[in-house]
C-alpha cells in the first residue's frame, strides 16, 4: 500500500483538515497525480492593499499564478497604512489596536499550489500575516515589519477609513454637490481610482521637493456612476496615472 495526505480548506475554517488518498504500492504515480489535481482546486483568501490591487503594476504577480479577484472590503479598525521608503514606493500596513483605522483592501483567491511561488516574490520589509476583516474573518495578507517604518509617512486619505460602500456613496455625493454648487475643489488622495472618478483634471506630483510632474485631463462624462469604473476608458486613465506615479517612484 501507499498513501499521500493533502490539505483541504473548505471543511472547517477553524481547524486544519486533510484527506489521505490510498492506493496499491505500484500505483504511486497515480495517487501523486490525483493529489496534484486536487490541490489545483484548493485556494485561500489573500488580502492586498497596495500595488497588487486591481489595475496596479504588481497585480500580475497574482494573476500569473491564476489568483482571482473576489471582493473589496475593509479591514477591522486596527490598522495603519504607511508609504514606505522603498523603490518603488509601496504602502505598508501595520497592526495598531489603539490608534488604528479601517483600511480598504481587496481579497484574491490564491491557489494553494501557487503559494510558494508567490512568497518568493515578497520582498522585505513586507511580510505575510493574519489580517482581520471588518466582518470578523481572519485571512492571510500583506503586513509590514516594524523596522520598515523608518522614514515612512502615514497615508491619511479623506475617505480611507470608510467601508467600500460608504466610500462609494461619499464619492457620488461629492460629484452631486460639485454638479449642483459648482465649487472649486482640490482633493488630495493616494487612491488613483478615486482621483479618476472624482476629478476633471489630475495633477501628479514629484517626490520631494514636490512639484507638478504631469497634468492629466479626465475626459469622462460629467454624470458619473459606479459602473463607469469598469469601462475601458476609465481603466485606461487609471493605468496612465499609475504609470506616471510608478515612474516617479523609480526615478
Amino acid at each position: 500500500m501507499c498513501a499521500i495526505a493533502v490539505p483541504e480548506n473548505t471543511a472547517d475554517t477553524e481547524l486544519p483538515f486533510g484527506i489521505t488518498i490510498f492506493s496499491l504500492s505500484d500505483q504511486e504515480g497515480e495517487i501523486l497525480g490525483t493529489a496534484e489535481r486536487f490541490l489545483q482546486t484548493q485556494s485561500i483568501p489573500f488580502a492586498v492593499c497596495g500595488l497588487h490591487k486591481k489595475g496596479f503594476p504588481l497585480e500580475s504577480q497574482l494573476t500569473e499564478l491564476k489568483a482571482s479577484y473576489k471582493e473589496s472590503i475593509n479591514t477591522a479598525p486596527h490598522y495603519r497604512l504607511y508609504r514606505l521608503d522603498t523603490v518603488p514606493e509601496k504602502p505598508g500596513m501595520v497592526y495598531d489596536d489603539k490608534k488604528g483605522a479601517a483600511i480598504a483592501v481587496e481579497i484574491y483567491e490564491l491557489l494553494v499550489v501557487s503559494i510558494g511561488a508567490f512568497l518568493q516574490q515578497v520582498k522585505k520589509p513586507l511580510c505575510i500575516g493574519d489580517v482581520e476583516l471588518s466582518d470578523g474573518r481572519i485571512v492571510k495578507g500583506f503586513l509590514c515589519e516594524e523596522y520598515g517604518l523608518a522614514n515612512a509617512k502615514e497615508m491619511d486619505e479623506p475617505f480611507s477609513a470608510l467601508d467600500p460602500q460608504t466610500k462609494a456613496d461619499m464619492q457620488l455625493l461629492m460629484r452631486q454637490i460639485w454638479q449642483e454648487e459648482k465649487p472649486t475643489v482640490i482633493f488630495v488622495t493616494h487612491d488613483i481610482e478615486e482621483a479618476v472618478f472624482l476629478s476633471s483634471k489630475i495633477y501628479v506630483l514629484t517626490q520631494r521637493p514636490g512639484t507638478v510632474k504631469a497634468e492629466v485631463p479626465v475626459l469622462l462624462p460629467y454624470d458619473r456612476d459606479l459602473p463607469l469604473k469598469d469601462t475601458d476608458e476609465f481603466i485606461k486613465l487609471r493605468k496612465k496615472v499609475n504609470q506616471l506615479i510608478e515612474h516617479e517612484s523609480l526615478s
